[in-house]
């Protein structure tokens, strides 16, 4: 079935803003510190998880033309606290039946991860992952460290838009990271870069 490109944005233009105001008054229900880099608030697995199915519900009923409002829509599933800049960051612990802990960190961002601020905010976690969502294809200013386990898995609408519904995709993979601390790139089209380098 073809839909006119220009009737189908101002559609989704329309239900994003809708989705956009649900998920203010839905997933938004704490507060956090602002401008905290190592905040000691930790993930609520259970309601991003929660969130995160929401969501990807969502993005499997819309035919997807831009990444536009995702980056936004995922912050707000996680319950990621707002910051100065674009990047949006929190961690969270997963425990383990034999009572072993690890710590891992998540960041959203339309930019490349830099270790050096890890470094910096002393914010180095057991593993830290950094999901980088774009329109627009972006220079690769990675900065790698062998101080840092840092994954990065950037998303950039040319390759997404080969795919059905890689939104929900990226949705279900943070899910079974936020469940078992590895990602899995379900839209199998990430570019991904690595701390340290392999």
């Amino acid at each position: 079935m073809e839909v006119g490109i220009t009737s189908l944005a101002s559609n989704l233009t329309i239900k994003q803003q809708t989705f956009n105001e649900s998920i203010k008054q839905t997933f938004v229900t704490k507060a956090f510190p602002l401008n905290v880099f190592n905040a000691k608030v930790m993930i609520d697995i259970n309601t991003a998880i929660e969130n995160l199915k929401k969501l990807s519900e969502y993005y499997k009923k819309i035919e997807f033309t831009s990444s536009v409002g995702f980056y936004t829509n995922v912050c707000n599933a996680l319950l990621l606290p707002e910051r100065e800049g674009v990047s949006r960051y929190d961690d969270f612990e997963i425990k383990y039946v034999d009572g072993y802990r690890n710590v891992f960190s998540i960041r959203i961002s339309n930019h490349h991860a830099n270790t050096n601020s890890y470094i910096e905010h002393e914010n180095i976690k057991d593993y830290n992952l950094s999901i980088l969502i774009s329109r627009r294809i972006k220079s690769n200013n990675f900065v790698a460290s062998p101080e840092v386990r840092l994954d990065e898995f950037v998303y950039f609408d040319n390759r997404l838009v080969k795919i059905d519904y890689p939104l929900s995709k990226i949705c279900d993979s943070i899910i079974c990271f936020l469940q078992t601390g590895v990602y899995k790139d379900l839209t199998s089209v990430a570019f991904v870069n690595l701390s340290p380098k392999s």
